[in-house]
Parts: structure tokens; sequence; C-alpha cells
């Protein structure tokens, strides 16, 4: 019977230390499951960081992986930040430098302000966040999903600027960001694709910058009462409302309150287009830059030098 205790004694005090340990590598920021793969982290409101004029959740994963792996927890971590409710001051989540890590935002509110600014996979699910006149996200991929993001409060004569930002890739399902206000300006930019699944981006002006494609389904769709502005290879069918619409620079539409779906591919019928668009554009610029007397007086070949 002793030798039982001693060594459930034993056991219980490598459980113990273990759990302390785990906590301490993801950052003492709340309660860590552990599973074959990963390590999850529950985060709780009374271990955020509470400074003079923020909240802050730093994400780190784990930094000293040699000391992780002599317990074997050198593991992806898992954050977790669920149903926490702060309206005093505004909400920063970081993560400098450890891709190794995933951050869900989950049923929270936020009422004072709040950001991103992480290295990792970041995914903001049925929040109400409120924030000010600027509200960025900047992470490695980013969804959100399941809720409204705007930004409701501005400073007197200031833009609502709502700027997401991805390493690769930015996908929206089921949400809406920014709204149809004469003062908001929505910026989406991904390395590589940028996807709406029954979403919508509203503003007075829309820039959607994907390196690769921008992807919509049937039920999503780009509003600007002033400009749309997209920048990418290919396009996959993008319902949209305008006044005016760039695509890659160059002015392709301009027309009060315009309805409709564009589609553009990385073809050379669309090259041709586009080049033959700018060029007229030129000779638009040009002949306004030029009185008639110039044109009068000179050979066309050199009016249009």
């Amino acid at each position: 019977m002793k030798i039982l205790k001693k060594a459930l004694r034993k056991i219980l005090l490598t459980t113990t230390v273990r759990n302390i340990i785990k906590k301490y590598l993801v950052g003492n920021l709340g309660k860590v499951v552990e599973e074959d793969d990963k390590l999850i982290c529950y985060v709780k409101k009374n271990k955020i960081k509470k400074e003079k004029y923020e909240y802050s959740i730093i994400c780190n994963g784990i930094e000293d992986k040699e000391f992780a792996k002599t317990y074997n927890l050198d593991k992806p971590v898992y954050y977790v930040i669920e149903g926490i409710n702060i309206t005093d001051k505004k909400v920063y989540i970081y993560n400098y430098h450890n891709e190794d890590c995933n951050i869900t935002i989950k049923n929270c509110n936020f009422e004072f302000g709040f950001g991103i600014q992480a290295k990792c996979d970041c995914t903001l699910d049925n929040n109400h966040i409120r924030a000010f006149y600027l509200l960025m996200i900047d992470t490695k991929n980013l969804t959100i999903k399941n809720m409204d993001l705007t930004n409701e409060v501005a400073l007197a004569g200031a833009d609502l600027s709502i700027k997401l930002g991805a390493t690769f890739n930015i996908n929206l399902i089921n949400a809406n960001i920014g709204k149809e206000k004469e003062r908001t300006k929505v910026s989406m930019i991904a390395y590589k694709n940028i996807e709406l699944t029954n979403s919508t981006v509203n503003g007075k002006e829309v820039e959607c910058d994907a390196k690769q494609q921008i992807i919509t389904d049937d039920n999503s769709s780009l509003n600007a009462t002033d400009k749309i502005i997209l920048k990418t290879d290919n396009i996959d069918k993008i319902n949209i409302s305008y006044n005016t619409l760039v695509y890659n620079d160059n002015v392709i539409e301009q027309e009060e309150n315009k309805v409709g779906t564009i589609e553009y591919k990385d073809d050379d019928l669309t090259n041709k287009r586009l080049e033959l668009i700018n060029l007229l554009k030129n000779l638009k610029d040009i002949c306004e830059n030029t009185s008639i007397g110039e044109i009068r007086h000179k050979p066309f070949s050199k009016v249009k030098k």
C-alpha cells in the first residue's frame, strides 16, 4: 500500500508540474489542454494583460522550444478566446513572430476598439466588435465568419477605415464588412486569394488586392457609393455596385450607381483590352492638356508625344 501511495504521489506531482509547464510555455493565459498534435489554450479574461489604454493578448506560442522538447511539449499552440466581454478599453491581439500557432476569437463582445497583428492564422467567428475610426487586422491567413465587422464611431471629420491584410488568404463566410456610409473605406489585401461566400463588403471606397485571384459566389457582392478598386490577375465573377471601377490601376468604367457583374481572366484578350483602355486614357489626357491652337499648328505625331 505504501508503494502504491508513493507511486500515486509521484504521478500527481508529475502531472501538476507538467500542467504548470504547459501554462508557462503558452504565456500563462488560461487553461491548457494537451492533445497528440497540439496544445489548446483557453484564454481567461483575468489572465489578459491590462495596460493604461488597452488590453493586450499576446499569443506567441512556444518560444523556448528546447525546454519544451524536454517534456515532449514542442507542439503548435491553438489559442481560443471565447465569450469574453470588454467594454472599457481597446483590445489588441498580438503574435509577433511564431507562425506555429492558431488564434480563434469567438462569441466575444469588444465595445471600445479592436485590432490584430499576428504572424499566424486567425479566425473571427460570431463576435460583436465596435471599433473607432480605424479597425486593422493583419495575419497570416484570415477567416471572418458569421458576423458583421464595422467601425461605427469616427473622430470629427475623419474617415472610417477598415484594413484587412493577410500574408496568404482572406476568407469571408456569412460576413458583412463595412457600411454604406459616406466616409467608410474598406481595404483587403492578400498575397494569394480573397474569397467571399455569402458575404458583402460595403463602403464609400472598397479595395480588393489579391495577387492571385478574387473568388466569390452568387450571394456575395462588393458595394461602393464611390469607387471600387480591384487588383488581381483573375476575377471569378463578382457582383458589384459603384460609381467608378478601377481594375489594375486602369479606370474601366464611370457610371453613377452602376450595378452589375464582372469577370476577368489573365489571358491575352483581357490583357490587350486593358492595354487599349490604358492607351485611350493616355490619349484622352494628352488631348485634354493640349490646347486647340497647339493641335492646329502641330503634326498629330508631335501632339501625341
